[in-house]
């Protein structure tokens, strides 16, 4: 896919290729077996933070030493892990992981908060 855009369009090395279909653990290992694939989006397998970290952990084996994208598009789920949980488990992925959070909009200002919360305790507050 890169050589493709490479010879037609522009250089996509700076692009990432995402799949948008059903994630498994095991789906995961077959799909990202191949090195255009960058990352996953997330649509019923981000309904509890277990599934999320069992795929995570699944793309942390199979993509050693690349950029991992990981979109969890919670849509309306009613989701029985807190958002405080999610952002807990995921800010704890290595640095390779670029993690997108698509809460449904009435949990927006939710979220926001949280993060700003965690950006202080985490970010700025004074080190030990």
């Amino acid at each position: 896919m890169r050589q493709f855009f490479r010879d037609k369009y522009w250089d996509a090395s700076g692009m990432y290729f995402i799949y948008g279909g059903r994630s498994t653990p095991e789906r995961t290992r077959k799909i990202l077996a191949d090195k255009n694939i960058d990352g996953l989006i997330l649509g019923s397998a981000c309904n509890t933070v277990k599934k999320i970290m069992d795929i995570a952990n699944t793309m942390k084996d199979v993509c050693s030493g690349r950029t991992k994208v990981l979109i969890c598009n919670f849509k309306a789920y009613e989701l029985p892990d807190t958002y405080e949980r999610y952002v807990s488990e995921l800010g704890g992925l290595p640095q390779d992981f670029l993690v997108f959070l698509a809460p449904a909009y009435t949990d927006i200002r939710t979220l926001v908060l949280l993060l700003v919360i965690v950006e202080y305790l985490f970010l700025e507050s004074p080190k030990k």
